[in-house]
């Protein structure tokens, strides 16, 4: 099978890394891929990369949308994909994520081949308190396009990873399969965190009293209100007699201001932004932790391969909100247990979190189901 993969940009994290991880699985069942980043916002130039199994082409949104869809039309022509593979990502294509003048040319891409479309996002969620009427504004047209886009474009598999999106799209007449995500970072069997304690050390934070280590991991929402979390592990940590330590790997915007903002408010914990590291060190990072945060709500944490990584290393995960729909089954159970939910006994969990244990890399399973759903749907329309 040959499956074109189409994606924003190549760069780090998120759903470039996915589409490469998923590309290399799917090479182990005899299929070759191509990614083609249409919009990447790192390349000046266009850039081919890779061999076979997996190939890749980078177009840099810098020199607009006809260059760019022709040069991915004389690609596609070349490869001859059996399957178009969009990940869709609003604002990987528009920068406020409103794909309204972005559509005419995605379905030039997507219009006459198979297409399975990923959903990895569609429109901003609400927030658990009131919200600017921009903020409405913008959440209204971004649904607008994105379920325009979906219906013209209409995909033979429409996937999503979560429940909660596959409601929201339900309620728009669109039905969608779960697929899970998995992590983006390979599991280290022997972790070096000596570069973290020195980290920590030139920071100005003391190991001596074996302080809890919290960590964010991957991008933190800048919507996101983090004083009522942060206020409950100060409050919780000095009725347990523990010191408190709030760490950040990862492309995080500007959370290293934020922290700054963070020590002078809540002067008992300590904080550190460690910034963009090397794969090898991320696992490690991981392996460190006492507890993971995140600025997820609940609802969406199973489309968050931050924490899909941080559950996939045994890593217990603090979430501070988002039951906006508590019927719903934000995660499969297993991985569910490492959850603390909003409102829950943060100090009990704190005193006997859950016993650790890593779980490994979903991706070939995921991988493998993905071909199944591929497979199955050239059988279902010769039936029909």
């Amino acid at each position: 099978m040959r499956i074109a993969f189409l994606c924003g940009g190549l760069g780090l994290g998120g759903v470039a890394d996915y589409t490469r991880l998923i590309a290399d699985q799917l090479a182990s069942h005899d299929c070759e891929s191509l990614i083609i980043a249409l919009a990447d916002r790192q390349a000046s130039a266009i850039l081919k990369g890779g061999a076979p199994p997996v190939q890749t082409l980078a177009l840099p949104e810098g020199i607009g949308w006809p260059r760019r869809v022709a040069a991915a039309e004389e690609a596609l022509a070349a490869f001859a994909p059996d399957w178009i593979s969009l990940q869709f990502v609003p604002f990987a294509f528009n920068r406020k994520g409103v794909v309204w003048l972005e559509e005419r040319w995605l379905l030039r891409l997507l219009c006459g081949r198979p297409l399975h479309l990923m959903a990895h996002e569609l429109w901003i969620e609400p927030l658990p308190r009131p919200v600017p009427i921009r903020r409405r504004i913008l959440r209204g047209a971004q649904r607008h396009c994105i379920l325009r886009l979906f219906r013209r474009a209409a995909p033979c598999i429409l996937h999503t990873s979560n429940a909660l999106y596959r409601r929201l799209l339900a309620e728009a007449d669109l039905s969608a399969q779960l697929l899970p995500l998995f992590g983006n970072v390979p599991i280290a069997a022997q972790p070096d965190r000596a570069w973290l304690d020195g980290a920590m050390a030139q920071g100005g934070i003391g190991l001596a009293r074996k302080p809890l280590l919290f960590g964010f991991f991957g991008g933190v929402d800048p919507e996101w209100d983090a004083y009522p979390l942060l206020a409950r592990l100060s409050e919780t940590l000095g009725r347990l007699g523990r010191p408190g330590v709030v760490l950040s790997a990862g492309a995080a915007g500007g959370i290293a201001g934020r922290m700054e903002e963070w020590r002078r408010r809540f002067p008992t914990l300590g904080f550190l932004a460690l910034g963009v590291q090397p794969m090898e060190r991320l696992s490690a990072y991981l392996q460190a932790l006492d507890f993971g945060l995140t600025s997820y709500p609940y609802a969406l944490i199973a489309k968050s391969s931050s924490v899909i990584s941080m559950l996939e290393h045994g890593l217990p995960v603090i979430v501070s909100w988002g039951d906006l729909v508590p019927d719903l089954p934000a995660i499969e159970p297993e991985l569910n247990q490492l959850l603390l939910r909003p409102g829950g006994d943060i100090e009990r969990f704190l005193a006997t979190p859950p016993n650790r244990s890593i779980r490994g890399s979903a991706v070939p399973g995921i991988a493998e189901a993905m071909l199944r759903d591929l497979d199955r749907e050239p059988r279902r329309q010769k039936e029909g």
